[in-house]
């Protein structure tokens, strides 16, 4: 089974740290998996000496340019969103900031081609603020059905529906950069509901977001503890 990761990331932060840890723990509950690194040029040019074990655990690494004036964190949603057109075949996409708890190869008898869980495991009626401020500013709706879906991981079969959802992705992703947000779960559901609502919603267990999914510990077969999150801001490092 294929999964991807998208790593963007330099020698100054944590994110190759994060992706490393969030690969070994899949290899560990799926030693056959097939691994797909998305990386931006940058981050390529990084990955050697203590930083080139990413890629033995990988399967295939796909290396995409940038012009140099892109920065870091666009750059990394600027490949999630196209990572459709990027990867061949169905694959789950994984975020950085996860750790595997679980064999996930279940995952492809997901009756749907499109599955994600929703943001903070509720509707988006309940505590979504933020999320009506971004939509209210893109003149954007905020969720298709009172739903408002995570983009950490992703159930994505290789159709031409889900490649069609891929390229308005990036579109609207570009357009609410020019609008100074750079998010991109405004974007990705603003295209469900353009869409008439074509994503599925995924257990809990599969993005398990620790800030509000206690209860789907238990069962957890993703756990996203949702990047580093220090009480001292001054700090760097785990």
């Amino acid at each position: 089974m294929k999964f991807v990761y998208v790593l963007v990331s330099s020698e100054n932060d944590y994110y190759y740290e994060e992706c490393v840890v969030s690969i070994t723990s899949l290899l560990r509950r799926n030693p056959s998996a097939h691994i797909v690194l998305l990386i931006d040029d940058k981050t390529q040019r990084t990955l050697i000496s203590g930083r080139k074990e990413i890629k033995e655990l990988a399967s295939e690494v796909i290396v995409q340019e940038f012009d140099v004036s892109v920065k870091q964190k666009v750059r990394s949603r600027l490949l999630k969103t196209s990572m459709r057109q990027l990867v061949q075949g169905d694959f789950l996409y994984i975020d950085t900031d996860t750790v595997i708890a679980d064999n996930l190869n279940s995952i492809e008898n997901f009756e749907y081609d499109l599955g994600m869980v929703l943001d903070m495991h509720m509707p988006v009626s309940n505590n979504h603020k933020q999320m009506y401020e971004n939509a209210k500013r893109l003149k954007y709706s905020v969720g298709y059905n009172n739903l408002h879906f995570n983009s950490g991981v992703i159930w994505v079969r290789d159709t031409l529906q889900n490649r069609a959802f891929f390229k308005m992705w990036n579109e609207l992703y570009k357009e609410t950069l020019i609008r100074g947000i750079d998010i991109d779960q405004a974007s990705l559901n603003e295209v469900n509901c353009r869409m008439g609502g074509i994503i599925a919603e995924l257990s809990g267990v599969w993005n398990v977001q620790v800030n509000c999914g206690v209860k789907f510990l238990a069962y957890a077969k993703i756990i996203h503890y949702l990047g580093f999150q220090p009480k001292n801001k001054q700090a760097k490092y785990f």
